[in-house]
């Protein structure tokens, strides 16, 4: 996940102040991931690297993570910036989800670091750099995922092709 308006407001506040408010943002994902168990692998700039299934196994992972996301969507709904120039400024997240393997392991001596690699993350990335701000865009995997586990109970993801749409 990615935070959209994120170059935008640097553009108008300050840097310490943008930095500021993704940090409170970010702190505010936290009760999500604990509640749902979802994996908070790093995060970089504006980006927000999340793994369900690993390294702890979630047979419902796909379920999880479009959760997340929506939640992530909510908040972001709900929060304005210190700074903001208006209470209407709000921060927009694009969340790219997709569901296959991934190598795992720590890189680095000096400043080591536990990531993911593969090409699950690479469309997942791409998921996310081409998603639709303030929805949760998924693959065609996960989709499959998300038809095992959900039996029409969810209500609220709207499906149009690959892509889930968080409920309003």
């Amino acid at each position: 996940a990615s935070v959209w308006t994120i170059h935008e407001r640097k553009a108008v506040v300050s840097t310490q102040s943008t930095w500021g408010a993704l940090n409170t943002l970010y702190m505010t994902f936290d009760d999500p991931l604990v509640k749902l168990d979802v994996f908070k692998v790093e995060t970089i700039g504006d980006a927000y690297f999340v793994s369900a299934h690993c390294p702890i196994k979630a047979p419902d992972h796909a379920r999880r993570l479009v959760t997340l996301g929506k939640e992530m969507i909510k908040a972001c709904a709900e929060f304005t910036p210190s700074g903001a120039r208006s209470k209407e400024y709000k921060f927009q997240m694009r969340i790219g989800v997709h569901s296959g393997k991934v190598c795992a392991g720590i890189v680095g001596r000096k400043m080591p670091r536990y990531h993911l690699f593969g090409q699950t993350v690479t469309i997942a990335e791409c998921m996310e750099s081409s998603g639709v701000p303030g929805k949760v865009q998924i693959s065609e995997d996960t989709l499959k995922y998300l038809k095992i586990g959900k039996k029409s109970r969810e209500k609220s993801w709207t499906f149009r092709s690959n892509h889930v749409e968080s409920g309003k």
